[in-house]
């Protein structure tokens, strides 16, 4: 299952993995009535992950992503790739094909 930003799931494009932090970064209201990603983080990292984070993104930024998995006690199931010439908007089904042919996934 692939999602994209705050419907990201198993295998994330751009996700908003811990919106409270998310919300502190750009100084804006917090989100009433959401699941936090980040408060499930035990049950999550038994659960192989890929996260596509673009190296341009300013809504998302690769720390965020980094810092989540960071976050697990042992991150081996879950694998963060920054991707060139991407950001939070852009220009992601032009990297497809090449993310596939790079055996990024499982």
């Amino acid at each position: 299952m692939v999602g994209y930003s705050g419907g990201a799931a198993l295998i994330t494009v751009a996700a908003n993995l811990d919106h409270q932090a998310w919300t502190q970064l750009h100084r804006v209201s917090p989100l009433i009535g959401s699941l936090n990603p980040v408060d499930y983080q035990q049950q999550l990292q038994a659960i192989p992950q890929i996260h596509f984070i673009g190296v341009n993104d300013q809504t998302i930024p690769a720390s965020l992503v980094q810092d989540f998995v960071a976050g697990y006690d042992s991150p081996k199931l879950a694998k963060v790739f920054v991707i060139a010439n991407q950001s939070h908007h852009c220009c992601w089904q032009t990297a497809w094909q090449q993310l596939i042919e790079d055996r990024h996934f499982y």
